[in-house]
């Protein structure tokens, strides 16, 4: 019985110490496969933000009221196809209107205006012309008199001095020098009044041209004044005009309503406010912001995306595939916007629409678990010191 026994208690041993080589094995087994996942292995990494969206490519462009007023009438109606040039919203005009057509019938009283004002100028420089020549010709009459008279004074000048000479020898009366004398002095006379003549009749010209040339002038500015008047009044009709068609907010892309201000006739609105916003045709693409720690460096253009549309459980409806295009180099409002073009997606159910909001994936690296791992030791052990390394309140 003790030989059985002792034989029991070996036998009971070696089976121990081969179940601890089993399970020692096993797990060295383990370790050994966990060592090669973690470190052969890769795993995709994902930069993830929920505010991503559906957009057109061309720019949504809002639809603003030019001008305060009253409206007149308004179509507008969410999805309706509009064109560039309809009008959408029309806008009270009438006193713009009434303006416009009192600048134009102005604007018509100008020209015959003008008209008659250069034919007083053409007269008044005929009347000049002709004013300048009849002064020219008596003063070239004044003058060829003078010329005339000169020999006639020369020949009683000689006849006086000779009948002073004879005279003076007793050979001639004094009757007869007398009357030489007065012819003389009649002569000299006559030349005074000849040279005074001819002086009148250029200063009396004279006279006359500076008095045309103050009314030509006065004309002249007139003329100047209606011509400003005519450019201000076409000025002021072009500005009429202009404020009579912003009144008519016409549509400036062609696209789809998709969203619209309910407006009724009578209605008031201001200057800026939005009235409706018009999506135009285009392509669809995905924008997404995201922090900039995510975006920059990390984001760049060729990387794929995946987008789960809100509402839309990606289970059932599939997701988008998407493909970075562009990537912000400023951050606005706190995030960098990152554009993605739509992919061709096997499997989605749901339809595409400008403003679908989601959430969107980046595949941005791959990296293997225990490289992981020690970036989560390290981000914990860096909070833990940054944590510790910051005083607490009130010391």
């Amino acid at each position: 019985m003790a030989t059985a026994f002792s034989r029991t208690l070996r036998s009971l041993e070696a089976d121990r110490f081969r179940g601890t080589a089993l399970a020692f094995l096993g797990v060295a087994a383990l370790l050994a496969m966990w060592g090669w996942w973690a470190t052969k292995s890769r795993v995709d990494l994902y930069e993830v933000t929920d505010n991503a969206r559906l957009e057109i490519d061309n720019a949504v462009y809002p639809l603003q009221a030019p001008a305060a007023g009253r409206v007149i009438s308004a179509s507008l109606t969410i999805g309706q196809q509009v064109k560039e040039g309809d009008v959408l919203v029309e806008l009270e005009s009438d006193p713009q209107t009434f303006q416009l057509k009192e600048e134009q019938a102005r604007l018509t009283t100008i020209d015959p205006n003008v008209k008659s004002l250069r034919a007083q100028v053409t007269a008044e420089e005929a009347a000049r012309a002709q004013e300048q020549q009849a002064s020219k010709d008596s003063i070239d009459q004044s003058r060829l008199k003078l010329q005339e008279l000169k020999p006639r004074i020369d020949y009683a000048q000689s006849e006086f001095e000779r009948y002073q000479h004879l005279v003076s020898m007793g050979l001639s009366s004094t009757r007869q020098l007398e009357k030489s004398r007065a012819d003389l002095e009649e002569l000299r006379l006559n030349e005074k009044t000849l040279a005074s003549d001819a002086g009148r009749l250029a200063q009396e010209q004279r006279t006359r041209d500076s008095e045309r040339t103050v009314r030509i002038e006065k004309l002249d500015e007139d003329i100047r004044r209606l011509e400003g008047d005519r450019t201000t009044m076409k000025a002021a009709l072009s500005r009429l005009g202009n404020e009579v068609a912003r009144r008519k907010i016409r549509a400036p892309i062609a696209g789809r309503i998709g969203e619209a201000q309910i407006l009724h006739a009578g209605s008031v609105v201001a200057p800026g406010d939005k009235l409706a916003a018009i999506v135009p045709d285009g392509q669809l693409l995905i924008v997404a912001q995201f922090p900039p720690p995510a975006a920059f460096g990390r984001i760049h253009a060729g990387q794929t995306a995946r987008m789960r549309l809100r509402g839309f459980p990606w289970a059932e409806f599939g997701a988008v595939r998407a493909r970075v295009e562009r990537v912000a180099d400023e951050v606005r409002d706190g995030t960098v916007r990152v554009e993605l073009s739509v992919l061709d997606s096997p499997g989605l159910r749901a339809p595409l629409k400008h403003g679908m909001p989601g959430s969107i994936e980046i595949e941005v690296d791959q990296a293997t678990p225990a490289t992981l791992l020690m970036r989560t030791a390290g981000q914990l052990f860096t909070g833990t010191r940054d944590r510790y390394a910051t005083p607490p309140e009130g010391r």
